[in-house]
């Protein structure tokens, strides 16, 4: 009878660790889900702000072929601020992409971590 107990409380210990392995595996694949979400947005943010700055530039050098003097002025201001833009939006782009990385990293380690038997 004894060892019956045993094997039923063994079989309960092992179904139990089981659970505890897949919530940990759930909670990492939420995680992974979670970061790959931002980062199909900062990415949609990147496109949408870097064609607008790419059409600002573009707009300027095209006006750069006018006569007016004030106006090719205008134009390559606006050529520059465009062209300064798309410099920044890579910069910004790569620092927040790197941020999002090392944060998905801090959350598995945590997660496993937190798994850890004592």
């Amino acid at each position: 009878m004894n060892d019956n107990i045993e094997n039923k409380l063994n079989e309960l210990l092992k179904m139990k660790d089981d659970v505890d392995e897949l919530k940990s595996q759930r909670k990492q694949q939420e995680t992974i889900e979670d970061f790959e979400k931002k980062q199909k947005t900062l990415k949609k943010y990147f496109y949408i702000w870097l064609a607008v700055s790419v059409a600002i530039m573009l707009g300027g050098l095209a006006g750069l072929e006018h006569n007016g003097e004030k106006y090719k002025l205008a134009a390559l201001f606006m050529a520059l601020v465009g062209f300064n833009s798309t410099i920044l939006m890579k910069l910004w782009y790569f620092i927040k992409e790197s941020k999002l990385s090392i944060l998905q990293e801090l959350k598995q380690l945590r997660i496993q971590l937190a798994n850890q038997p004592e």
